[in-house]
């Protein structure tokens, strides 16, 4: 099986432990309010500094649940689903599509222009005051 990635925003990151890190999808998705959690070592820097790279393969099921809102209930688990990585691309492929790698810079090479040997000229002492 082949290894995809896809990127993500850093702020889509709830919760990270060694193990694994707990990810929001995102609000535009059709799983708004979900997360999951995915192992520390599939997660990498992505594209840019404010970016990481989810690493997965076809065979991935991605395990999304709900925490309530409540005082009472935040913890406890509201409502869950499971998607293929079919559908984990397509939901969040919007927000890779979104990510881009930094401008690189263009260094401008400026050349100095030659100097000229120039012969002394002599000048006469009298046109100037300390002399």
């Amino acid at each position: 099986m082949n290894w995809k990635n896809i990127n993500i925003n850093k702020q889509n990151i709830e919760h990270q432990t060694d193990r694994a890190v707990l990810i929001k999808m995102p609000n535009n998705s059709s799983y708004a309010g979900f997360k999951f959690w995915h192992p520390s070592k599939l997660v990498r820097k992505g594209r840019n500094k404010g970016s990481i790279s989810i690493g997965y393969n076809d065979g991935f099921s991605f395990k999304l649940f709900k925490n309530g809102n409540g005082k009472y209930n935040k913890k406890e688990i509201i409502d869950s689903a499971e998607i293929n990585a079919k559908e984990f691309e397509e939901e969040l492929g919007i927000m890779d599509d979104g990510i881009v790698k930094p401008k690189t810079e263009i260094t401008k090479i400026v050349k100095r222009p030659e100097t000229k040997n120039v012969e002394k000229v002599e000048h006469d002492k009298g046109l100037f005051k300390n002399e």
